[in-house]
């Protein structure tokens, strides 16, 4: 079941991001269209994790964040929290 999961995600990964640079192409000329369309490609692959290989996240410790500008270094484990961030 895990490999059959893991090959719909590949399959509506690639589908997905096909879609998405297609219909964004002129969006990406512009600074604003580009940051959206990445914003959307990444929330797009977040949501086939979530919905098709059943992987979820929980946030943490935001409250702790200054209110002004800060850098969050993160230990990357995987590919899956620079999607996420």
């Amino acid at each position: 079941m895990t490999t059959l999961r893991s090959l719909a995600f590949n399959l509506l990964a690639v589908l997905w991001t096909a879609v998405l640079a297609l219909a964004c192409a002129p969006l990406l000329a512009g600074r604003r269209g580009a940051a959206w369309a990445a914003g959307a490609w990444a929330w797009g692959l977040v949501e086939l994790l979530r919905h098709v290989v059943g992987l979820g996240f929980e946030l943490r410790g935001r409250e702790r964040l200054p209110d002004g500008p800060a850098v969050i270094a993160a230990n990357h484990q995987s590919a899956w929290e620079t999607i996420a961030f």
